[in-house]
C-alpha cells in the first residue's frame, strides 16, 4: 500500500515538473470559469464583499511576493510549500475578477462600446500571460490590481452616490489611487534599506513598479471616458423595442406589433408600417441598483441623403432601481419621416447604453391592423 502511494506521489511529482509552466495560466482561466457561475446581480451585497476581499488578497500577495524577490523569506517545510503557489492564487483571484467585470461591462453598453472597452481588457489579460511581459513581474501585476480596482469603484461608487456622472466616476478614479498609495507608501517604508535615499522619487523602484502602472491604468480610464468608450455601469438595458401601441394592464405592458413570425430576431416592428396617426412607441427595461434614480435619454436619429445620422430629438426618462428585470419606461413618437431611423438610449454625460435600429414605411390605408401582443 505504501509503494503504491509512493509511486503515485512519485507520478504527480513527475507530472507536475514537466506541466508547471502552465500553473499560472490554469488558475487563472479556473477564476474565469468559477465566476461566470457565481456571478450574480452588480449590487448585490456578497458580491461587493466577496470582489473587495479578493482585491485585499491581490493587494497583500502581490506585495509579500515583490518583498519577498527582494528580501527572501524563509520558511518551512510546508509553509514553503504552500507559499511557492502563491502566484498561481493571485492568478485565481484576477481571473475570477476581471471575468466579474467582463461581464458586468459588457452587459452595460452597446455591442461598439463594448468592444472597444472588452478589447483593451482582454488584450491586458492575454498580455499578463505572455512571457515578455511576465519578464516585468511585478509592475504587471500591481497593474492588474489598478485595473480591477478602478474597475470595482468605477461602478460601486454609482451604486451609493445614487446615479453615475463625472462627480462619481472621478471619485472612484481618487479612490482607486488612494488605495494603490497605500500600497505604495507601505512598501516604500519597508524596502528603504535596499534601495537609495537619494534617488528621485519618479525613478524609486517602488514608485516605478506600484504607482507608474496605477497612474497609466487611470489614464486610460480618463481617456475612455472621454472618448464615451467605457460602458456606463451600473446601467444596462436588458431590452430595447419598437412598437405601434402600448397599454398598462395588470401592472404588465402590453406592447402591439405587426410583425410577422418568422421576424423572430426583431424587438417589436423594426419594419415599421405605419398609417395615418400613428405614433411610434419605444419600450425599454433598463436595469439600476436599489435606491438608484437617474435620467437617461432616448435619442432619436434620422439616416439623410448622404448616409449621415442626423440628430432629430431626444426624451428625457427618469428611470428608478430595484426591479431584478428592470425600471420599465417608455417614449413615443408621432412626428416621423419614412426611411432608417436609430434610436440610442444615452446616459447624461453621454454615454451610449443600447441602440434600435429601425425603417419606417408610411401607407395610407386606414383599414383596422390587427396586432399580435406580448407583455413585458
Amino acid at each position: 500500500m505504501v509503494s503504491r502511494v509512493n509511486t503515485f506521489k512519485e507520478k504527480a511529482i513527475s507530472v507536475y515538473n514537466q506541466y508547471h509552466h502552465w500553473q499560472d495560466p490554469a488558475f487563472f482561466i479556473g477564476g474565469f470559469l468559477f465566476d461566470m457561475v457565481m456571478t450574480g446581480r452588480i449590487d448585490e451585497t456578497f458580491g461587493i464583499i466577496q470582489q473587495g476581499t479578493y482585491l485585499l488578497l491581490i493587494a497583500i500577495f502581490t506585495s509579500l511576493d515583490w518583498y519577498d524577490q527582494i528580501q527572501p523569506f524563509t520558511f518551512k517545510n510546508r509553509l514553503g510549500q504552500a507559499w511557492s503557489y502563491r502566484r498561481g492564487f493571485i492568478h485565481f483571484l484576477l481571473g475570477s475578477l476581471l471575468n466579474c467585470y467582463a461581464i458586468f461591462y459588457f452587459k452595460s453598453a452597446s455591442l461598439l462600446t463594448s468592444f472597444a472597452f472588452m478589447f483593451v481588457l482582454a488584450a491586458i489579460v492575454v498580455a499578463n500571460e505572455l512571457p515578455k511581459f511576465k519578464s516585468y513581474g511585478a509592475a504587471m501585476k500591481f497593474g492588474m490590481l489598478s485595473l480591477c480596482s478602478t474597475s470595482f469603484l468605477a461602478y460601486l461608487v454609482p451604486i451609493f452616490y445614487g446615479r453615475i456622472g463625472i462627480v462619481p466616476f472621478f471619485m472612484a478614479l481618487i479612490l482607486s489611487l488612494g488605495f494603490q498609495f497605500l500600497i505604495y507608501n507601505y512598501l516604500r517604508k519597508k524596502l528603504s534599506n535596499h534601495f537609495s535615499a537619494e534617488v528621485n522619487i519618479y525613478n524609486h523602484p517602488v514608485f516605478q513598479t506600484v504607482m507608474a502602472p496605477a497612474i497609466a491604468t487611470l489614464l486610460i480610464f480618463t481617456g475612455m471616458y472621454i472618448l464615451k468608450m467605457l460602458p456606463p455601469v451600473p446601467l444596462s438595458a436588458q431590452y430595447l423595442g419598437v412598437y405601434h401601441s402600448l397599454e398598462k394592464e395588470n401592472g404588465k405592458f402590453k406592447l402591439g406589433y405587426t410583425r410577422p413570425s418568422y421576424y423572430f430576431w426583431q424587438n417589436g416592428d423594426q419594419s415599421f408600417k405605419a398609417r395615418p396617426g400613428d405614433k411610434i412607441f419605444i419600450f425599454t427595461r433598463l436595469f439600476s441598483p436599489a435606491k438608484f434614480k437617474d435620467q437617461v435619454n432616448v435619442r432619436f436619429e434620422f439616416l439623410n441623403a448622404k448616409d449621415k445620422w442626423e440628430y432629430r430629438d431626444s426624451i428625457p426618462m427618469t428611470i428608478e432601481g430595484g426591479r431584478d428585470e428592470g425600471f420599465r419606461g417608455y417614449v413615443f413618437k408621432s412626428n416621423y419621416q419614412p426611411g432608417s431611423w436609430r434610436v440610442r438610449l444615452m446616459t447624461n454625460d453621454n454615454r451610449e447604453i443600447r441602440r434600435i435600429y429601425f425603417s419606417i414605411e408610411v401607407t395610407l390605408t386606414e383599414e383596422t391592423t390587427e396586432y399580435k401582443f406580448e407583455l413585458q
